[in-house]
Parts: C-alpha cells; sequence; structure tokens
C-alpha cells in the first residue's frame, strides 16, 4: 500500500530512500532546534557580560550577535518550504558563508589566545595570518564545489522542507579537517606553554596566575568540543548516509559559536578594568617572603598576590619569574 504523501510512480527502492529522507530530514530539524535554544540560551546566560564587554563597542556588537543571525538563516533553510532550485542553492551559499565567518573567528580568537601567551611574537603572528588564510581558502574551495553542481532539490512542499539533493556531498569532507588540524595545533602549543611554567606556578603559587588556568581550561573545552564535531562531521560526510549531510551543520556552528563568545569575554573580561571583575587574589600566609608584589596600607606592611589584569600585565613579563608581574599597585 502507498505511503500517504509519497508521490506516485516511484519504486519500492526510491518509495524507501524517500522515507529515509524524510526521517533523517526530521532528525536534522530536531537537532537543529535544539542547537538554536542552546544558542539562545547562552546569551540569555551571558546577558550581564555582554552589557559591560559587548554592547559598549558597535563593531563588537554586530559580530556578537553574527552567529545568531547565521544560525537563523540556517533554520530558515532547513525548516521552510523551498519550491525553486534556484532559491535553495542560494541559501546554501549563504549558510557555507556564515558557517565559515563563524568557524575562522572563533579560530582567530583561539590563535589570539596563544598569540598572547607567547608574548605576542611578530613570527608567531605571521604564521597564524598564513593559518587563517589558508583555512578561509580551503573553506571558500570546498563550499563552493559542494554547492556549485546541486543544480536539482527535492521539493516535496510541508513533507520535507529545506533543500536536499540527490548530488554527492563526499567534498564536505575537507570541510571539516582544517578547522580540526588547527584545534589540535592551538592546544598543543597551550599545553606545551602552560606545561613549561609548572615550575615557577609551584613557587609563586597557581592563585597567583589564574590567567594561565584560565587559558588552559577554555582551550581544553575548546579542544573537546572541536574534535567532538570534527570527528561526527568527517564521519557523516565521509561514510555515513547522504540524507544525514546536513545533520551537524547548525549544531557545529552553534556550539563553535557558543564556546568562541564563551573564550572572547574571557579575554574582555581579562582586559578589562579591575573594577569589572576581581582579576586579583589576596594571601597575607601563602605569599613568599622576597615576594616584589607588595602594598603597604596605613596599618603596616601586607604582601599582595597580584595576577594579570591588562594585556600589558600578560604580554610583558618579568624575564626571572614568567607569569609574575613584578609591579606595584597603581
Amino acid at each position: 500500500m502507498d505511503s500517504p504523501g509519497i508521490p506516485p510512480l516511484l519504486t519500492p527502492q526510491q518509495a524507501e530512500q524517500l522515507l529515509l529522507l524524510i526521517n533523517d530530514a526530521q532528525l536534522t530539524n530536531y537537532l537543529a532546534v535544539a542547537a538554536f535554544v542552546l544558542l539562545i540560551i547562552e546569551h540569555i546566560a551571558t546577558f550581564r557580560e555582554e552589557c559591560d564587554f559587548v554592547w559598549r563597542a558597535p563593531c563588537n556588537l554586530s559580530i556578537r550577535y553574527f552567529s545568531l543571525v547565521a544560525v537563523t538563516v540556517e533554520m530558515y533553510t532547513l525548516l521552510a518550504v523551498h519550491t525553486k532550485d534556484k532559491r535553495c542553492q542560494a541559501l546554501l551559499y549563504a549558510q557555507f558563508a556564515g558557517s565559515s565567518v563563524i568557524v575562522v573567528t572563533s579560530d582567530c580568537i583561539l590563535a589570539l589566545r596563544v598569540w598572547i601567551l607567547y608574548r605576542r611574537s611578530r613570527t608567531l603572528l605571521y604564521f597564524f595570518s598564513f593559518l587563517m588564510l589558508a583555512e578561509t581558502t580551503v573553506f571558500i574551495y570546498t563550499g563552493y564545489h559542494t554547492v556549485e553542481p546541486l543544480t536539482e532539490f527535492i521539493h516535496l512542499g510541508p513533507l520535507l522542507p529545506g533543500c536536499y539533493s540527490p548530488a554527492n556531498h563526499r567534498i564536505l569532507t575537507y570541510y571539516a579537517l582544517p578547522e580540526l588540524v588547527l584545534s589540535i595545533m592551538m592546544f598543543a602549543m597551550t599545553l606545551y606553554k602552560c606545561r613549561a611554567s609548572s615550575l615557577t606556578l609551584r613557587d609563586v603559587g597557581i592563585g597567583r596566575t589564574p590567567i594561565v588556568a584560565i587559558f588552559l581550561r577554555d582551550g581544553l573545552f575548546w579542544f573537546l568540543a572541536v574534535l567532538a564535531l570534527a570527528v561526527t562531521k568527517l564521519i557523516l560526510w565521509h561514510g555515513g548516509r547522504p540524507t544525514l549531510v546536513e545533520a551537524p551543520i547548525v549544531p557545529a556552528t552553534a556550539l563553535v559559536s557558543v564556546i568562541g563568545a564563551r573564550v572572547l569575554l574571557n579575554i574582555k573580561s581579562l582586559a578589562a578594568p579591575l573594577n569589572h571583575r576581581s582579576l586579583y587574589s589576596t594571601s597575607s600566609a601563602s605569599a613568599p617572603a622576597d615576594s616584589a608584589a607588595r602594598v603597604t596600607f596605613s596599618g603596616g606592611p601586607r604582601s599582595q598576590i597580584r595576577t594579570h589584569g591588562t594585556w600589558r600585565d600578560v604580554a610583558e613579563e618579568d624575564s626571572s619569574h614568567p607569569w609574575v608581574v613584578n609591579k606595584s599597585w597603581k
């Protein structure tokens, strides 16, 4: 018996493939809605930080909410009913462009963290710029050669919203590789820098340099998230069912946006004036006797442990004690 809504003149095999596509499209839509809700929750949860560090700068405002616009376009591509092939192709181009901008921007934030850890090395700046340019080139090439051959799409009205083409999408496998390679490289460099400073941290106390712990924590979360997303995309795009090709796109875009926004807000909070956030740890018992960071109050001397609070503090480290700023209070 024919299933309701299935077009006539289909062989049993074609009908089975069509039903599989419809089921996978529903799964893709569920994942997309869940990812969109996660992105909204992230904006609500960080509303206070956004008011402090984002809303005061117009350019930051557009960067911060670009991901919300891009994910909204992706949701429209998946959930709306489209009847024209040209429209579907244009929406897929926009989808690739938005996702690529978000990923490249997030990787630039990741590279910025590592660049700061390595004292703003000019050589490293050129190297990272080359990597970002290479990643962008791969994204443009892969996106164009993925969408350009898609000239026919399946239109079934409300039964199958979105833009699904029977063409092969295996070239998408290369789209997931640059982000994975860059994340592994950045995490390894972060881990190496933090491990190289471990002796100093033991000498002066971990509480004296929380920026190292913050950078390592953010780098670890970023690496684990990108690793999970990249492996999922590689499996689906290389050996998975073609009907699941769009399943990881919206979740990956939303999750990268959330992690990138968190890292960016952490960087801005570290660079902000001290009255925005407490970046200093006070300890009179655990401070070394020869500590250079001391404060004299009216009641007598007290040792004050100071951490990095500005970009200058992060980059201009004391040569004998990395990660410890040898300056008095101002």
